[in-house]
């Protein structure tokens, strides 16, 4: 594969070069996208509903088909060895006078090839998760549905309203399996003042989320074990039988808002968005919520800048990224005892809860983009060099026992694409990337560790975390996108896009492959 893939990457170079089809000049609907859309109108793809009103385009809609796959040996530990989805998804933007809308549905069904140690839907979604380490089969669906509605009170006022819906399922096909659904609503109402060069918004954000897992131990192997993590690498290992039934669930309520800014004057534009979180989590150990065992709160934010630069026949833009995000899980401290003036009645009790494992996490991604052409949407070529760090550390506490982690990892990658018209109705985009990524840091550091007790340190998971998350890699992809249009006068489109992403890293690789099929209109 490592071979074929560079005899790939070195013929479409070739053919980015050498080939001598006529550059597309037009803008018309035919040739909108929905990631060219984000590209070029930050306020629509913002967290502001308002900023729906910024639409100044044809309505544009999309039918789409699309498959997933996922495989290769360079892996983390909880990751499955395989993956692969299937999905139909539909979306919309329109205008009706003053109202502008957006529309998204989203149906995935998915197949995970012997995955272990993840015990949520969302991987490690969860710090105090319950789990197994049953490598399995995986199968499970989501639905995903959100909506914007944006209306112009007048030149300078707008509001708007947005919410985001997922529910999902997952079931594990194994002698141990374990069932999981989840629920997730969110909802975005806003503002958005408009001034002549300067134009501010502000929305605020609550989302409730809810996962339950169950664990059903059927069969008659003996040496089952099931894992209650405790926050970072600790776990409590407990023996379970044949008929074992477990239950957990975790429920969360996130509070936040939004900040967005943007100043226009003649060629030159810039938007920035600060968005920021605060989640508040129980984690129980059963449905009927009567024991809640640990509890969580998070902060996260993060920070968009956006720098474009407009000449006749080029587009220079500069973006940088910032996100942070940092997780707190108490220990409950909690007791099973009589309710007081209550006959034969028992319940559980709390008496403060203990510090147990910090975390914190933070991203920077900072990227250059240069595209030549007439045709901002479809430029004849575009060149994008970025540069990634992430830096994470995390602390798990047991008085006076302190284990800590910190490591950090970067790199950078080039993009180049080439858009052609072949003919009057068909429009090629192909694209190559290449990029270099390296890590370093500490595994684990101890002071005073813990020698008595039912805590054990998952060793064998955190070096092959550690390994995954340092190593050196290399990536190398490209991808190849066909637009046919069939009615030139609506602007309806054909298209079918194909991609892949191969990791490699001394003699293992992870490769990423995606293709798309749809209807544009």
């Amino acid at each position: 594969m490592k071979i074929s893939l560079y005899r790939i990457i070195l013929f479409t170079l070739a053919i980015l070069i050498g080939q001598k089809m006529q550059a597309i000049d037009s803008g018309g609907k035919a040739d909108y996208s929905f990631r060219r859309i984000a590209e070029l109108y930050p306020w629509l793809c913002s967290a502001n509903p308002a900023g729906l009103v910024t639409k100044d385009f044809n309505d544009f809609s999309q039918v789409r088909l699309s498959i997933e796959n996922i495989d290769g040996s360079y892996k983390n530990y909880d990751d499955p060895a395989n993956f692969f989805s299937s999905s139909v998804n539909t979306r919309s933007f329109v205008r009706r006078g003053n109202f502008y809308l957006m529309g998204n549905f989203d149906f995935t069904h998915f197949d995970k090839t012997a995955q272990a140690w993840s015990g949520t839907i969302h991987s490690r979604d969860v710090i105090n998760m319950l789990t197994d380490s049953i490598p399995g089969r995986v199968l499970g669906e989501s639905y995903r549905m959100s909506g914007a509605a944006g209306y112009r009170i007048n030149k300078i006022f707008s509001a708007g309203i947005g919410f985001n819906y997922e529910t999902s399922t997952a079931a594990k096909r194994v002698d141990g399996r374990n069932k999981n659904v989840l629920s997730s609503f969110e909802i975005r109402p806003a503002i958005k003042i408009t001034g002549d060069k300067f134009t501010g918004g502000l929305n605020l954000l609550y989302q409730y989320k809810a996962e339950f897992s169950d664990y059903i131990f059927l069969g008659d192997n003996s040496g089952k074990h099931i894992y209650n993590f405790q926050g970072g690498w600790m776990y409590i290992k407990e023996s379970i039988t044949n008929s074992s039934v477990l239950d957990r669930g975790y429920f969360s309520d996130y509070y936040g808002g939004a900040l967005q800014l943007s100043y226009g004057s003649g060629n030159f534009r810039i938007f920035t968005e600060f968005d920021i979180k605060y989640k508040a989590e129980d984690n129980y150990d059963d449905f009927n919520l009567l024991r809640r065992y640990a509890s969580t709160e998070g902060l996260f934010y993060s920070l968009i800048l956006k720098a474009v630069y407009n000449t006749n026949i080029s587009r220079h833009s500069l973006q940088l990224n910032f996100n942070s995000e940092e997780r707190l899980s108490y220990k409950i401290e909690n007791q099973y005892e009589p309710v007081p003036n209550e006959v034969n009645t028992w319940n559980w009790f709390e008496y403060g809860r203990t510090l147990r494992y910090y975390d914190a996490g933070r991203r920077y991604r900072v990227v250059y983009t240069l595209e030549l052409g007439e045709n901002k949407w479809n430029p004849r070529w575009s060149f994008s060099l970025s540069g990634n760090l992430i830096d994470f550390n995390s602390e798990f506490i047991v008085y006076p026992a302190l284990y800590s982690q910190k490591y950090c990892f970067g790199g950078a990658d080039l993009a180049i694409s080439r858009h052609f018209r072949a003919g009057k109705f068909n429009l090629i985009d192909i694209s190559l990337v290449a990029g270099n990524y390296k890590g370093k840091g500490d595994m684990l550091t101890v002071q005073n560790p813990v020698m008595t007790g039912v805590l054990t340190i998952a060793s064998s998971l955190m070096e092959e975390d550690f390994f995954y998350n340092t190593s050196g890699r290399v990536l190398l992809g490209g991808g190849l996108r066909y637009r046919r249009t069939v009615n030139e006068d609506k602007g309806t489109t054909l298209f079918i896009d194909a991609g892949i992403r191969q990791f490699q890293r001394k003699g293992l690789s992870r490769t990423y492959l995606n293709i798309n099929l749809g209807l544009n209109f």
